[in-house]
């Protein structure tokens, strides 16, 4: 049970982790308001 809590909290840093790494993901991630800031 410890080890299945374990990856249950896992998987979300696991996901965040990809978002950042992927350019493509990331950018659909972004808000619009805040790559207007960017901009």
């Amino acid at each position: 049970m410890i080890n299945r809590l374990r990856l249950t909290h896992a998987v979300p840093r696991l996901a965040a982790v990809t978002v950042h790494t992927s350019p493509a993901t990331h950018h659909h991630a972004e808000p619009s308001h805040h790559r207007r800031t960017h901009h």
